[in-house]
């Protein structure tokens, strides 16, 4: 049912003449700027998620709106067509453009470093790469209407890596929420190191000094904090300053659980954005706070390492070696929810 007026399914189909006026999927292209030349794919869910996904940034979210609320930090590069991609710290920070989703690796995710002879840029190289193909599939199931995308990109460099991730991304007009199935294939002939994060951008008005968060974690640390800003709690949120520096903290959550959650509530909007994902797939979270002006927002960096490049997570034993056709899988979605009672019920459920 997209609307409380009791009419379900395809029964709506009487009273409108394109589905694409309620919910779907439509394939454009910018013209402007450095975005000129990008695939855009936008999708509604039909019940107030508005997203915009990019073929030729591995099929990673940017702009999503929810009930006409912006949810995801935009930097001030905007959308930036791959080809402006450079693999070095100053080049990431003039071409990363936020959004909701980042993909980050697939062999080397985090900080910038240096390991043996190969400099590992900031993040790695997935986000800005096009993907090889996708499809889309739309239609009723049941009462609702699903839409799908499916997507394979790769990361790849002879005589080295030969990485594949396969993505499928659903949204449903009966949930509130983004539902991603990743899986990550060595599709080459030799065991391959490899490191895999979600960075999950949140932007005002969702992030304001009245949004807090709520998390599954057991325990809290501070893992980055500047001088004078040791009082900076993890749950709260400050008004922009200038030059602030980003603060980060450890989630460390139950590795037991089959599910974890981190929301991000905002009272005064009275609503909500929340991360739902297996911790027993990905078991390191950190919390990234920039209260900077003009560059404001508290982001997720969900990953099977920490954030701090290859070298550093091969040190402390948390970097991955994949075998030959070895897979991994990972399941996540982003949800949202609007109204006191819904909102408590997803904090609630962070809680348990």
């Amino acid at each position: 049912m997209f609307y409380k007026d009791g009419i379900k399914g395809e029964a709506v189909l009487e009273y409108v003449g394109n589905m694409r006026a309620m919910a779907g999927a439509q394939e454009l292209e910018y013209t402007q700027g450095k975005a000129r030349g990008t695939r855009v794919i936008e999708v509604r869910n039909g019940t107030g998620i508005e997203l915009k996904v990019l073929p030729d940034k591995a099929m990673d979210i940017t702009d999503v709106y929810y009930r006409g609320i912006p949810m995801a930090w935009t930097t001030k590069n905007g959308v930036t067509a791959p080809w402006y991609f450079e693999n070095s710290l100053k080049g990431f920070l003039r071409s990363w453009d936020g959004g909701l989703l980042n993909t980050c690796g697939l062999t080397s995710a985090g900080n910038e470093c240096a390991d043996g002879i190969e400099v590992c840029g900031i993040h790695g190289r997935i986000s800005h790469t096009p993907v090889e193909r996708y499809s889309i599939e739309e239609g009723f199931e049941g009462d609702a209407y699903v839409t799908t995308i499916y997507s394979t990109v790769k990361e790849t460099a002879i005589l080295k890596e030969y990485l594949q991730l396969d993505r499928k991304m659903t949204l449903r007009s009966d949930k509130d929420a983004v539902m991603v199935k990743d899986i990550v294939t060595n599709k080459g002939y030799e065991p391959t190191e490899y490191m895999h994060l979600y960075h999950v951008n949140y932007g005002y008005p969702l992030i304001s000094p009245a949004t807090k968060i709520y998390t599954s974690a057991e325990s809290l640390e501070p893992v980055m904090q500047s001088e004078g800003n040791q009082n900076i709690r993890f749950d709260e949120h400050y008004k922009p300053q200038p030059g602030y520096p980003s603060e980060c903290f450890k989630h460390n959550m139950p590795r037991n659980k089959d599910w974890v959650y981190v929301v991000m509530d905002n009272p005064i909007l009275d609503i909500c954005s929340y991360v739902k994902y297996s911790p027993k797939q990905m078991p390191y979270l950190n919390e990234w706070k920039l209260f900077g002006r003009g560059d404001y927002t508290t982001a997720l960096e969900i990953g099977t390492a920490q954030p701090l490049g290859r070298y550093e997570a091969r040190r402390m034993n948390q970097l991955i070696t994949l075998q030959e056709g070895e897979t991994r899988t990972y399941e996540y979605e982003i949800g949202f929810a609007q109204g006191r009672e819904a909102v408590e019920k997803i904090i609630g459920e962070s809680q348990v």
